[in-house]
């Protein structure tokens, strides 16, 4: 059987929580940093991961903010280090269309263009679904940065043997 905890033991832990925002911040910010090393993945994998179940709380998703986590996130999908990493970053960046998508910016969009203009990206498909669900939510950003253009570019040239992603773009 699951242990039960109270609503009072809830409330604690919660209230603890955001007690140590900008110390657990920090921390996870650093993991995410480190060079890499095959020990060092597993805790950046950790880290990713409760930095998206973090950035639910308001407290945590400010203060991820305010240390320019969008940049490192940018700079993780750039360095495709692993599968799992960049999965997880453009998870992040889904959650902030998502919840918070006044913190969405033009280096999200350009990271997001041109990861997908390698046909041969492993996660090309997840990003230009990301990419498009950022477009429904913001048009203006995306026509700010002139997503429609690169779009219909990437149909003419890059995508042009997979029906699935020109169906997936025109819709």
């Amino acid at each position: 059987s699951e242990p039960s905890y109270s609503i009072q033991d809830q409330s604690i832990f919660i209230k603890e929580l955001e007690n140590n925002c900008e110390k657990v911040c920090i921390l996870l910010l650093i993991q995410l940093i480190q060079p890499k090393q095959s020990t060092l993945t597993q805790i950046r994998l950790l880290s990713l991961r409760l930095i998206l179940y973090l950035s639910h709380f308001q407290c945590y998703h400010e203060k991820f903010q305010s240390f320019k986590i969008n940049m490192i996130i940018i700079r993780i999908i750039d360095l495709d280090l692993s599968y799992d990493e960049t999965a997880l970053c453009i998870e992040y960046i889904r959650l902030l269309n998502e919840l918070y998508s006044d913190c969405l910016d033009k280096s999200i969009i350009y990271c997001l263009l041109s990861s997908i203009e390698d046909s041969n990206y492993r996660l090309n498909l997840y990003q230009l679904e990301t990419l498009l669900e950022i477009i429904i939510k913001n048009p203006k950003l995306a026509c700010e940065c002139q997503v429609f253009y690169d779009l219909i570019s990437y149909i003419q040239n890059a995508c042009n043997d997979n029906e699935f992603c020109i169906e997936m773009i025109i819709q």
